[in-house]
């Protein structure tokens, strides 16, 4: 009974992360930008060391930074990936297998490759690409089988091939 009662507690909080996760996500794709700015604030109050809740946090920030070009949503993006950033590598240094943790990386670095790429700021788009696609790489060695780091790649391969040909070289 007692190792039942250990196991419960131990898988129940990831459970419930992954479920309010789910949820904010939800109200994010369905443009309830509010819902899902507060679900995220719910999960980094639940759990302000996992980096997940300000990776997600970040999305909407992107998102509006990529329709306006303004300044204050790509600060406010830049200061939640850089959280996320943080707090997923302070993980990673506890444990490099991680595929959560490394799924949270690549995406963050995914999001800043379109966010450099938007603010015509190339040299670290190529960089942030680069990292992106190296943190999937590491998450499918672990774990071949978790799919959403496929899409990732996917995308670096699509972007790669739209590139001007002046930064094959990169």
């Amino acid at each position: 009974l007692f190792s039942l009662l250990i196991f419960n507690v131990s898988i129940n909080p990831q459970s419930k992360l992954k479920s309010k996760i789910s949820n904010g996500l939800t109200a994010l794709y369905n443009f309830n930008f509010k819902t899902a700015e507060k679900t995220f604030d719910e999960i980094i109050k639940i759990d302000p060391e996992n980096p997940a809740g300000y990776h997600y946090k970040s999305i909407s920030s992107l998102w509006f930074y990529l329709d306006s070009k303004s300044d204050y949503d790509l600060e406010n993006f830049y200061a939640y990936s850089d959280t996320a950033i943080e707090k997923a590598e302070i993980f990673l240094d506890k444990d490099s297998s991680d595929v959560f943790v490394l799924y949270i990386l690549g995406s963050v670095y995914a999001n800043r490759t379109f966010a450099f790429t938007r603010d015509e700021n190339y040299f670290d788009a190529v960089f942030a690409a680069s990292k992106f696609y190296s943190y999937f790489n590491d998450l499918l060695n672990i774990d071949s089988l978790y799919y959403d780091a496929y899409m990732g790649k996917g995308l670096y391969t699509f972007a790669i091939s739209q590139a001007h040909k002046t930064w094959w070289w990169a």
